[in-house]
This record gives structure tokens, sequence and C-alpha cells, in this order.
């Protein structure tokens, strides 16, 4: 029976914590942060990364090839 490689989109809930003077401010600060995966331990910081602690989406636009 053959194998396949299949890759695919999820989509993910993630949260950062930003201090400015309006919403619009915290948006366009936020927006120039990475995405990191944080778990107890990681050391990532919702006051400098979007933090993902789950993967809680489905996968889209599943693609594959025979390994």
């Amino acid at each position: 029976m053959p194998t396949y490689n299949l890759s695919c989109a999820v989509t993910v809930s993630a949260y950062t914590t930003v201090e400015a003077d309006s919403l619009e401010a915290a948006i366009e600060e936020a927006m120039g942060r990475p995405v990191e995966l944080h778990f107890n331990g990681s050391g990532t910081s919702a006051d400098e990364v979007w933090c993902v602690e789950e993967a809680d989406g489905t996968p889209e636009g599943v693609t594959g090839e025979e390994a």
C-alpha cells in the first residue's frame, strides 16, 4: 500500500498583551510581533510575542504526493 506525504494550512488561536494609547496603536504594535508556541517553561511572554497554546484549528487546503 503506498504512503503519502500530506501538508495543509491550519488557523489557530493566539494572544498577546500590548500597552498602548489606543486600540489602533495596540493592533499596529502587535502586528509586528512574531508568533511562537507557548507552553510551561518555553520562555515566551505575551508582552513580546503572539502566543499559541493549542492546535485548535481544522486542516484546510490539504495537498500531497506519494512518498
